[in-house]
């Protein structure tokens, strides 16, 4: 898949043709949109609007009407899911928006707003029991700072119902102490967060990883850091999304487990284990910073967690 990056939606004709033009663009993605997933999604929606427009002859931004937009969709529909189109739909909705309120355009090409609401697909994420979960924690051989890191990691997935994006943007700081009691503090999008007293083995996992990784003295730097090769050592980079979907696989290979089980199966299995011990909802829906309890009964399973 071609890596979507913010100068290949600037550099198009569609945008390139103004400089005040081409810099609220990248204003909009740079700024405006802080959630990562959420402005990979809106340049990829943008970039193809772009290559469209160029084969259609579209270059001026001003020559843009809702007719082109639908005709757009339309072609979009036929190729990709409407689910898909929808999203495009939105982002282009949004950016095209954002430059009414920049002044660039008197008004939005987009029409009918940001799109239909789709009901939402039962999740259908596999769930491991929680003996698995104790297993691959009590597996993890504690050597180096990257073995710290591992169980760290796992820990605030487990714990605090937390998403692994979510984790990996955690910095040294957002585990703290208020009140003579450990909180965590998770990330969220448009620069919110949410604080989480810590579990007292996770405050055991996060203490001794920060020790063992020397990370006190950087309260700013990034929380879940790479590796060095095979050295254990850690860098002062934050860990890529790719590296550390594979420390869940890793780890559970190592332990006898499935190694398919990743960070949404543990996820999942957290949440659904809460709410099967008698968990209250609304404190799961906390935890998890749902903002609906429908998305946290998703997580709800008939069978009770942790039987094999």
């Amino acid at each position: 898949m071609k890596r979507e990056s913010v100068a290949a939606v600037t550099g198009a004709k569609l945008f390139a043709s103004q400089l005040r033009l081409s810099t609220s663009v990248e204003r909009f993605f740079t700024q405006h949109i802080s959630n990562l997933h959420t402005r990979r999604t809106y340049l990829r929606a943008a970039r193809y609007f772009c290559e469209w427009c160029e084969t259609e002859g579209l270059d001026e931004i001003g020559h843009l009407y809702p007719a082109h937009f639908e005709a757009y969709l339309q072609r979009l529909l036929g190729r990709v899911s409407p689910i898909t189109t929808t999203q495009h739909r939105s982002a282009l909705h949004c950016l095209f928006i954002w430059l009414v309120k920049e002044q660039i355009l008197a008004a939005s090409p987009v029409s009918g707003g940001p799109g239909p609401q789709y009901p939402a697909i039962k999740i259908k994420t596999p769930v491991v029991t929680t003996q698995h979960i104790r297993r691959l924690l009590d597996s993890i051989t504690l050597i180096s700072p990257k073995d710290y890191r591992d169980r760290a990691l796992i820990g605030i997935v487990v714990y605090c119902f937390a998403r692994l994006n979510t984790a990996l943007a955690m910095k040294v700081r957002d585990f703290f102490i208020k009140d003579r009691h450990t909180w965590v503090r998770l990330p969220g999008k448009g620069g919110t967060s949410h604080e989480l007293p810590c579990h007292s083995e996770l405050q055991l996992f996060l203490e001794e990883y920060i020790a063992a990784a020397g990370l006190s003295y950087s309260p700013d730097g990034p929380l879940f850091r790479g590796a060095i090769g095979n050295t254990g050592r850690l860098r002062e980079g934050r860990i890529t999304a790719r590296a550390a979907y594979g420390i869940f696989h890793r780890r559970a290979a190592a332990a006898g487990i499935n190694a398919s089980m990743g960070a949404g199966i543990l996820h999942a299995t957290a949440i659904s284990a809460y709410l099967a011990k008698g968990g209250r909802l609304q404190a799961a829906q906390w935890i998890a910073n749902h903002k609906h309890p429908d998305t946290t009964l998703k997580y709800r399973l008939d069978t009770p967690a942790g039987t094999e």
